[in-house]
């Protein structure tokens, strides 16, 4: 597969496909931002490149992107698992793939929480930060909905609304 194919796929599964638009829902919501087609809490660079978004810490926004990355890391392994060349992945399986996905985020985020220390850099950290927090001798996870912290390795439940997925987009030569 030429370079251009790989930065298509790439841009596909790590920003454009239906489970990153739901993750990125997920994590504008943590942030206070509903996103829609003419509002984005965030950048795909500022994803990729861990550049943080106004209104969050860059030490939050290093571990909110890796794990925003691994998650959809996560997807794509799944999603190659399910691959079929001549069939692509039923519009169930993709909404079962996004709610794994987004789950996974909060479930990383929270795992970061629990080791129960505050890493050096995050005294400028406030107690109301979103997705993470300092307060008293330890970081506190904000999970969904941005509310009261839910402490150390508490995985939240999640009211998930995910967006219906369309399957329809070729996977001719993307390779597993």
């Amino acid at each position: 597969m030429s370079g251009g194919g790989q930065c298509w796929v790439r841009r596909h599964l790590f920003w454009d496909c239906c489970v990153a638009r739901n993750l990125r829902e997920a994590m504008g919501a943590g942030m206070g931002v509903a996103e829609g087609p003419h509002s984005v809490a965030f950048s795909r660079s500022q994803l990729w490149l861990f550049l943080p978004p106004r209104g969050i810490q860059p030490v939050v926004w290093d571990v909110v992107a890796l794990a925003a990355l691994a998650a959809l890391e996560r997807g794509r392994q799944y999603l190659y698992r399910d691959w079929d060349s001549d069939t692509p992945v039923s519009p169930g399986r993709l909404r079962h793939i996004s709610a794994e996905v987004v789950v996974d985020f909060w479930a990383r985020i929270s795992s970061f929480a629990s080791l129960g220390i505050i890493p050096r850099g995050w005294a400028s950290v406030p107690s109301d930060h979103p997705f993470l927090a300092r307060q008293g001798g330890r970081v506190v996870f904000y999970g969904p909905p941005y509310g009261p912290p839910l402490w150390a390795a508490t995985i939240p439940v999640l009211p998930l609304v995910l967006h219906d997925c369309d399957p329809g987009w070729s996977t001719s030569g993307l390779g597993a």
